[in-house]
């Protein structure tokens, strides 16, 4: 039980758990997963405490890798489902920062009817009829620029329709009721492409996943190295007549031709 005690802290234990910074990791977790792993091994002695630390790192590292896959899955899924209506248009920002870019251009006039192909650009219409209702209601005074912005996404002449009130009320309350519904249809449409994009976003990109796979890949051999040599030794101290291990090396033809002709 001493000379176990006195390798309690050894060498790979020590550096195994990151410490510092924003990747800081739980050193109790660690400790309890080595804890679990001297119990089941009962190591003696230097060597196979330190091939029980090993194994230790090992399942440490495959951890890492399990959360390095879920934080790459994680962030796909949030980009895919993130809504940019107004990347395609050169545009990032609010709807409002978007108007004031493309007002007062004839060629920007069809960047209009985009409002009409999202549910944040429909909000945001919504939001300009109510103004207009409510100014109309009111003081009677209604921006020229509201009117033309409805003329350039709805259609129609809105500022010559402004010049009856009744039947201007009537077309605008209409309009509202036509952009209601076109809002809950776009907003089907919109969760039915965000669940589709958040189901892809589920399975890693192939470029990561090739890194990943080969990290896991190297980290399970060093583990089974590790489990068949602490196994080996075990048996040796129990008094076993063990074989020495079968060492297989596997060359291509290319590297036997290299060597014979050095």
């Amino acid at each position: 039980m001493a000379a176990r005690n006195s390798w309690k802290h050894g060498l790979l234990a020590k550096s195994a758990v990151i410490m510092l910074g924003p990747a800081k990791e739980n050193k109790a977790e660690f400790e309890e997963l080595l804890s679990g792993l001297r119990d089941y091994f009962d190591p003696v002695g230097a060597a196979e405490e330190l091939l029980v630390e090993e194994i230790a790192v090992s399942y440490w590292m495959e951890r890492r890798a399990q959360l390095y896959e879920n934080g790459e899955i994680l962030k796909q899924a949030r980009a895919a489902v993130k809504d940019e209506p107004w990347k395609e248009l050169g545009y990032d920002g609010e709807v409002d920062d978007i108007l004031d870019n493309i007002s007062g251009d004839p060629e920007n006039k069809p960047l209009f009817k985009q409002l009409l192909m999202s549910s944040q650009g429909l909000e945001y219409v919504l939001g300009i009829v109510a103004q207009v209702r409510h100014d109309a209601d009111t003081t009677g005074e209604i921006s020229a620029v509201l009117l033309e912005q409805l003329s350039d996404i709805c259609g129609g002449d809105w500022e010559s329709a402004a010049r009856e009130k009744s039947a201007f009320l009537a077309q605008l309350d209409s309009e509202k009721e036509r952009l209601e519904r076109l809002k809950k249809k776009i907003e089907r449409i919109e969760a039915e492409d965000r669940a589709a994009r958040l189901r892809s976003a589920l399975l890693l990109d192939p470029r990561k996943l090739a890194v990943l796979q080969r990290y896991t890949s190297a980290n399970e051999r060093r583990r089974y190295r590790a489990v068949a040599r602490l196994e080996r030794l075990q048996r040796q101290r129990n008094g076993e007549a063990v074989p020495p291990p079968i060492d297989v090396q596997v060359t291509s033809d290319a590297d036997d031709f290299a060597k014979r002709s050095q």
